[in-house]
């Protein structure tokens, strides 16, 4: 896949939540990649995971905002073709990182490997979705200025909704299923697919629990 600028890719570029997690995962990935310390390393790489996934995670929101460019606008294939490229690289990309991720968890040990996401990776994350919400803010701010609208008092109103960035639709939500497509670890509450049998965030094992 052709390196280009995420901002420069319409709707996508527009998308801030999934550019900020498109930038700080490339620098998690080469904090991971050049990094001498095993702890800082295995902190990147947890970042690299999660951050991939709430990107996935978020894809279904840019294929909506696709149905509503025109189909005669010679951009929306190019938003296509880019979407679908990024889909299947970050979906490789992930099982790599992942497994990278298993080989550091048994080489560091689980005690400081749950110590590292509870102290370390958690609050990197709460700071992506800050920022991602502070330029949502912003966004929002200048609109409302452009409309004569006090956004202050806006911002006031406790009836408003609490923007969370990663509340988005997963991929592998469907009503249809008959059974659940996810679950989540008892030791470090991260959400699996149903059918793993070794957390990839803590290592925990689901083949150990009575049945």
């Amino acid at each position: 896949m052709a390196a280009v600028d995420i901002r420069s890719v319409p709707i996508v570029g527009e998308h801030d939540f999934f550019v900020t997690c498109e930038e700080e995962r490339h620098r998690a990935r080469t904090e991971a990649q050049t990094g001498t310390d095993d702890h800082g390393r295995f902190e990147a790489t947890m970042m690299v995971t999660h951050l991939l996934q709430w990107q996935i995670d978020n894809v279904p929101q840019l294929f909506e905002q696709l149905k509503e460019m025109s189909t005669y606008d010679p951009r929306r294939q190019q938003v296509l073709d880019w979407i679908r490229g990024w889909v299947d690289n970050a979906e490789r990309e992930l099982q790599e990182w992942a497994d990278f991720q298993d080989a550091m968890l048994n080489h560091i040990g689980q005690e400081p490997a749950e110590r590292i996401a509870s102290e370390r990776v958690e609050p990197r994350l709460e700071g992506v979705k800050d920022s991602a919400r502070a330029l949502l803010i912003g966004k929002a701010r200048e609109i409302a200025d452009e409309h004569g609208i006090d956004f202050e008092a806006l911002s006031t109103d406790d009836s408003a909704p609490v923007l969370d960035p990663t509340d988005a639709p997963r991929r592998d939500e469907n009503p249809q299923t008959t059974g659940p497509a996810s679950k989540v670890c008892p030791d470090c509450a991260e959400e699996v697919k149903a059918a793993a049998r070794k957390c990839r965030f803590c290592g925990y094992r689901f083949d150990s629990e009575p049945q």
